[in-house]
């Protein structure tokens, strides 16, 4: 699509996240639109999902695309996908007529039988199309039953034979740009994340004689590197029994089988929140003396960049984080961060003991990453070449 530039966008971001509380996603469009607003760009939510969080008011016009929940059985789940394929072009004009909408963000927008519709009818009614890819999934993630399989072919064709035609495609990391730009897309922004960084507090790294409190923030599961995190934690025992873990996130059956084969001295230094809303969350991360991003090597964590990342930085923590090729060309070992290896419980618990026997050092690193994440990752930045990437 090659349209006249624009010179005063007005943005709808279409997504599948809720918006403005839940998790990681929900945290990204958040303070994504926050950054529009402050650049007084005109933006809007359509939340194609509905409500999964509550109903919580927001500063920029937000509203549902047809259900205020989205269903829960397989064939309304089918229901609800032909709805929106057909309501689409109709919510489009609607938008484009009555907001006088000129660009449309696609967010956890994936396949391509969702993005034909806004494609031609973006087309048709001469408005910007954008789409935000955040992760790049492998087929077992994607199609965990047989007859799931179809979904591949949607979701693959959308990066092959799709996304060329887009006005461009903003992503998270290098992995995720050399992908899209191999199919022949042109307008690439890679943009790591949007962190609000003035709605974080921190406070300076604890002495080596108190007690350390080692800090995970996220979706528990094996490629999070939950239970990595966990095995470093029983390791670093024989070192430092004077700390504990620190777990902010849902409290999983995977979870709950792994704390149950440790014994009770080790299972009794670990603490499971469950969700928390975002202030919770915060005030959690703020007990923390060390952070950690113990996330397994593959495809997810070479496309991403994690929301706990940028979170960490906000809070002025000293990190422990395991190595991806784009973590290669933003950091320095022990100089922003201190890395580990990707699916090695003992080289995380390196990386604590480093931290734990170096207070001062431990500091140093802590405000050095602080001021990388406010120079590559603040909201209002990162929204401001947003903007001027819609207006080229």
């Amino acid at each position: 699509m090659n349209d006249n530039k624009i010179n005063i966008p007005n943005i709808v971001i279409y997504t599948t996240s809720d918006f403005p509380n839940g998790g990681a996603p929900e945290n990204f469009v958040r303070q994504m639109v926050d950054g529009i607003y402050e650049n007084q760009i005109a933006v809007s939510v359509v939340r194609l999902r509905g409500q999964l969080y509550g109903d919580t008011e927001h500063k920029v016009k937000v509203s549902n695309f047809i259900n205020k929940k989205f269903p829960e059985n397989e064939f309304l789940k089918f229901v609800n996908l032909i709805s929106q394929i057909i309501y689409t072009p109709f919510s489009i004009l609607i938008q484009k007529l009555k907001y006088k909408k000129n660009t449309i963000i696609l967010y956890g927008v994936e396949y391509l039988y969702f993005t034909m519709p806004y494609l031609l009818f973006c087309k048709l009614f001469n408005i910007r199309l954008y789409r935000i890819v955040t992760d790049y999934y492998e087929p077992q993630s994607l199609t965990p039953v047989w007859w799931k399989k179809i979904k591949l072919v949607f979701y693959y064709g959308q990066f092959k034979f799709i996304d060329q035609y887009f006005n461009g495609v903003i992503v998270l990391s290098h992995y995720l740009k050399k992908i899209i730009q191999k199919n022949n897309v042109k307008n690439v922004l890679l943009i790591n994340h949007f962190i609000d960084f003035s709605s974080f507090y921190s406070s300076s790294f604890k002495k080596v004689e108190n007690t350390f409190v080692i800090g995970f923030c996220g979706t528990t599961n094996i490629q999070n590197g939950t239970f990595d995190l966990i095995d470093a934690f029983v390791l670093l025992q024989e070192f430092h029994p004077n700390t504990q873990l620190l777990i902010i996130g849902n409290f999983s059956s995977e979870l709950k089988n792994k704390l149950n084969q440790l014994p009770d001295s080790i299972k009794n230094k670990i603490t499971v929140t469950g969700f928390l809303e975002k202030s919770d969350v915060q005030q959690n991360l703020q007990k923390c003396d060390i952070l950690v991003n113990p996330r397994i090597a593959g495809e997810f964590a070479e496309a991403g960049f994690p929301t706990k990342l940028g979170e960490y930085f906000a809070m002025k923590k000293p990190i422990v984080t395991t190595v991806t090729d784009d973590f290669k060309i933003y950091f320095e070992n022990k100089k922003q961060v201190v890395f580990a290896s990707s699916n090695n419980p003992t080289s995380i618990k390196d990386g604590l003991v480093f931290f734990i026997e170096n207070p001062l050092e431990s500091n140093k690193i802590a405000n050095a990453g602080n001021q990388w994440g406010y120079e590559n990752l603040d909201y209002i930045k990162n929204s401001k070449k947003l903007i001027n990437f819609i207006k080229m």
